[in-house]
């Protein structure tokens, strides 16, 4: 799971050929809103809730199978407030396609819609955004306690990371890990029933996480 620059797409791609590609969630969500800042529409978007929602309910098309992206794009087009037409150009020529009426007369996006696709991972219980790598990251940084490093403090926190992990595995073993949180649980339990009933309503008014 990667953001979205291309090259490393490309790279990826190259170097795994048969690797399962996706692209980031939580990146789709920012540049969404991004483009919401860039057209001036951050004011509105903020005190206006109604508003604010038909901007967001663009992202839930990610949560689609593939096949059903397009035509629900079109029906959320059809009640899209006329303010954010800049917005809703940006998604259509950057994730959905170019042009309109037949598939044949559609042209590919900026973005493939596979690769933006989260359906499957969250049928299957994977993420759908690179936070907890980032997370991870993070955590490793303020383990080691400092910017600048050299070879020995690196090793020293590799320890520190390493017992860490076997604590986790230990924890895991006898399951005495501490539980995942409830309202993670049953927000992931609300995507999952939504999944179930695709409609256009549904995800406009729910499924904008």
């Amino acid at each position: 799971m990667v953001d979205f620059e291309t090259a490393s797409i490309n790279a990826i791609r190259n170097s795994l050929p048969i690797s399962n590609i996706h692209r980031c969630f939580f990146h789709l969500c920012q540049n969404v809103y991004r483009a919401v800042i860039r057209f001036d529409l951050k004011t509105l978007y903020s005190e206006n809730e109604e508003f604010a929602q038909k901007n967001r309910s663009l992202l839930s098309l990610a949560f689609l199978t593939t096949n059903a992206v397009i035509p629900t794009f079109d029906e959320i087009k059809a009640q899209f407030p006329m303010e954010s037409e800049p917005v809703l150009k940006y998604c259509k020529e950057n994730y959905i396609s170019i042009g309109t009426g037949s598939s044949r007369s559609r042209k590919m996006p900026k973005f493939d819609i596979s690769l933006l696709n989260v359906n499957n991972n969250i049928i299957q219980g994977k993420h759908r955004a690179n936070t907890v790598i980032e997370g991870c990251n993070n955590t490793f940084s303020s383990l080691m306690g400092c910017s600048s490093l050299n070879f020995w403090k690196f090793i020293k926190g590799l320890k520190k990371e390493q017992s860490f992990v076997d604590a986790q595995v230990i924890q895991t073993d006898t399951d005495t890990r501490q539980a995942r949180k409830r309202d993670q649980i049953r927000r992931e339990t609300h995507i999952l029933n939504l999944l179930n009933v695709q409609t256009t309503t549904n995800y406009m008014k729910k499924f904008w996480l």
